[in-house]
């Protein structure tokens, strides 16, 4: 299939063309157009409106070599043209696949990007609006571009509270698998996790993962919340480095180069003393001292550590660990503890209890 796209030519030809011809180019398009109207054979139809397209090129060509502002009614009657092109072609592959030309539909859709700015037809609008809901599919594209193209439609504003609707939809979907991966992950480590493997706790951190995104996805979702709480409870003493299951990680999740552990823990009526590990990913030796950690309650109040902890300040390599003792005195039964937090001013993290 051909591509078509708007071709710049000179003034000089151009002119040449118009006193030819006699006529203004975007009149005769519109001559072809009204005759377009007319028909009522589609094949008949399209080619007729395919000449008028043409001459609504020439018309914004010409418009631009002179470094004229093209008319608003110009650009509304190229693109209603080109969003009847975008229409048959996308059925055109909904029917079969392999006579579609999807390359085509991303020039056609360049257009509209460059010409739709300030543009108040309604019928336009909605008519683009509509097209793209139904092109936004995660059959034909990466879900990050699914969700690209239904904020442009939300962006248009006539269509807004169907493409929100249709986003929302899709992230339940890819969450409900998402907590179906989980279930999977969490049944097969179950002898694993009583026995107290590593291989076990190792596989639940990409589980951990898997339900953060899936929470992600749809933070309505109360099975993917519930499976957060689980994994983080049963994970407290393991490092959650996710970095090890790939490069293409949601950096929404995957954000600290500083892990946290606990590995022990003792709970007395007038605090907590844990032992925390840390372990350094970042691209420099860090320095650790007590004064950095923090426990943060459920109401986001912070608790620092106690002068008493025998902590001393060491510096960590980077790709090592480091463990010590730390104390936090506090009422414990009238407080709950949210998470860990690293801070030393600059760098941060925080591992979460449940």
């Amino acid at each position: 299939m051909k591509k078509m796209a708007i071709v710049i030519i000179s003034a000089f030809s151009l002119s040449l063309v118009f006193s030819a011809c006699g006529k203004n180019p975007e009149k005769t398009g519109d001559a072809f157009l009204a005759a377009a109207e007319k028909v009522k054979d589609p094949r008949t139809r399209e080619e007729r409106e395919k000449k008028a397209y043409l001459k609504y090129i020439e018309a914004i060509n010409f418009y631009t070599i002179k470094g004229k502002e093209i008319p608003v009614s110009l650009k509304e009657k190229y693109l209603k043209l080109t969003l009847a092109k975008l229409n048959r072609e996308f059925s055109r592959y909904s029917k079969n696949a392999e006579e579609a030309n999807l390359e085509q539909i991303g020039l056609w859709r360049e257009d509209f990007t460059k010409f739709l700015p300030g543009i108040k037809d309604e019928e336009l609008l909605k008519g683009y609006s509509q097209f793209l809901l139904e092109f936004a599919n995660p059959d034909l594209m990466d879900l990050k571009d699914v969700i690209k193209v239904l904020n442009e439609v939300i962006s248009l504003q006539v269509l807004a509270s169907q493409a929100k609707e249709k986003m929302a939809a899709i992230n339940a979907k890819v969450s409900s698998g998402l907590c179906d991966e989980v279930t999977a992950m969490m049944e097969q480590e179950k002898e694993g996790l009583k026995k107290k493997t590593d291989a076990a706790k190792e596989a639940l951190v990409f589980a951990e993962y898997k339900a953060l995104l899936a929470l992600k996805n749809d933070p309505s979702s109360k099975r993917a919340r519930e499976q957060v709480s689980t994994l983080r409870k049963l994970l407290v003493d393991t490092y959650s480095g996710y970095e090890k299951f790939g490069s293409n990680l949601d950096p929404e999740i995957d954000k600290y180069d500083i892990y946290l552990s606990v590995p022990k823990q003792k709970v007395s009526p007038k605090g907590i003393s844990m032992e925390v590990a840390l372990w350094n990913l970042t691209a420099n030796p860090l320095e650790v001292r007590k004064d950095y950690f923090f426990l943060v309650t459920e109401n986001n109040d912070t608790i620092k550590a106690s002068d008493a902890s025998k902590f001393h300040k060491i510096t960590v390599d980077t790709k090592t660990d480091t463990a010590q003792m730390v104390i936090f005195d506090f009422p414990v039964r009238e407080t709950k503890v949210k998470n860990l937090l690293f801070n030393n001013g600059t760098k941060i993290s925080e591992k979460f209890f449940e």
